[in-house]
């Protein structure tokens, strides 16, 4: 019985499917080929080697069995030794892929390559643009927060010069009254409105680093700190001022009551040796006692002159003791010179009536001494106290919060 021909198929075998990885149906995936578009291709180009690969050996009349596989080996070798000694150029190739299909295949690979193209390109646009604008924002953070930070710092240097001034008045408040208590102050006092005007202009810069200074909370509490030492300052300063018009008037004031002590001891002195000459009631001795008594009360009366100018130093003072002892000295004088011309003229009643007058006054003077204080001049010592007490606790208040606010703001600049 005849062996039916195989029919010439339009779809590609076995094993040409496992080798080309074909997809029999498309679904129109760019990376599937339709064998649709090959089929035709395909079946002129397999074919011969299939039906080659399934024709059964034909047996020729008078040829052996082994005859025909000698020549049948001898025709495969011949056609293996002819493919290998000509081998198509890649040129030469062919391929399963008609011109259109190959061409439609490459533009859409170059379209494909042209968006990967595009889109890398695309990204690192983005990104290059991104991390520029961000660098950008970045550096004029940076240079606004350092230009504020500089505003800053300028402003605390006009702040440390102002400081010329405060550094030497907190070390003249540390010192004891002295000789030249009344000059430094008076000189230190002429020196604040300038170093208040420092701090006015360190103000106007601290005011516009306090507007830039957006950033963190520590910059603004810097800027704050910044205007809070300089506020600190200016009221450290009219304290400061109060304080040394106070030390000016107190010294003046002390210095009026000591030279009064000592015009007093040198009355009472002259009184002494007054007193001492006269007890020998002769022309000569009564000459030399009034004149003791006289420089005595030229004494007296120049301390009582420098109480009134103690007064009017530090009026806050009460002098009244002191004025009456004083006062009490001076009649005590008058007394006694009247008892010295009494004894010239020999009238000797009136002359005992002055005499006991002036022991009298003395006595009391003697008695109102001992209620004096030790120093003279503690009436104004005193009132000075009493008057700066709430001014040194200011002071000393003020002094802490603009230690507190420069340590802050050295901490904050990298100056410690």
């Amino acid at each position: 019985m005849a062996r039916k021909k195989k029919r010439s198929g339009r779809g590609l075998g076995h094993k040409e499917t496992q080798v080309l990885h074909l997809k029999e149906f498309s679904q129109g995936k760019p990376n599937e080929l339709s064998l649709n578009v090959l089929e035709q291709k395909a079946a002129a180009q397999d074919e011969p080697s299939r039906g080659a690969k399934w024709r059964l050996p034909s047996f020729r009349k008078g040829a052996s069995t082994a005859g025909g596989k000698e020549k049948n080996l001898t025709a495969e070798k011949a056609t293996k030794r002819n493919s290998a000694e000509v081998k198509p150029q890649p040129s030469e190739r062919k391929t399963f892929l008609g011109a259109d299909s190959q061409a439609e295949i490459a533009r859409r690979k170059q379209r494909r390559r042209w968006y990967r193209r595009f889109s890398v390109a695309l990204v690192a646009v983005v990104c290059i643009g991104a991390i520029g604008v961000g660098g950008y924002w970045a550096y004029q953070q940076y240079e606004r927060l350092n230009t504020s930070v500089g505003v800053l710092r300028e402003a605390c240097e006009l702040v440390k010069q102002s400081d010329e001034t405060t550094v030497a008045i907190d070390k003249y408040f540390q010192d004891t009254f002295g000789d030249d208590t009344v000059s430094r102050a008076q000189e230190l006092s002429a020196a604040i409105p300038d170093a208040k005007d420092q701090l006015e202009s360190a103000r106007v810069y601290a005011q516009k680093a306090e507007s830039e200074l957006d950033g963190s909370q520590r910059d603004k509490e810097a800027a704050q700190r910044a205007l809070n030492a300089i506020a600190v300052r200016e009221e450290l300063l009219d304290v400061a001022d109060q304080r040394m018009k106070e030390d000016v008037a107190a010294k003046q004031g002390i210095d009026a009551m000591n030279e009064a002590w000592s015009c007093i001891q040198e009355g009472n002195a002259l009184l002494t040796q007054a007193a001492t000459v006269v007890s020998d009631t002769t022309a000569d001795n009564v000459a030399k006692s009034t004149e003791f008594t006289t420089s005595a009360q030229a004494q007296f009366s120049k301390a009582k002159e420098c109480i009134a100018k103690a007064k009017g130093f530090y009026p806050a003072a009460n002098f009244d003791a002191s004025l009456a002892y004083v006062n009490k000295r001076i009649d005590a004088t008058n007394e006694a010179l009247a008892s010295n011309a009494a004894i010239l003229i020999q009238d000797k009643a009136t002359a005992e009536s002055h005499n006991d007058a002036y022991n009298r006054a003395d006595q009391e003077a003697v008695e109102m001494a001992k209620a004096l204080p030790k120093q003279f001049s503690q009436p104004v010592v005193d009132a000075y106290a009493s008057a700066t007490a709430d001014l040194v606790s200011r002071y000393d208040s003020l002094r802490s919060d603009a230690a507190s606010n420069d340590a802050y703001l050295r901490e904050y600049l990298g100056q410690d």
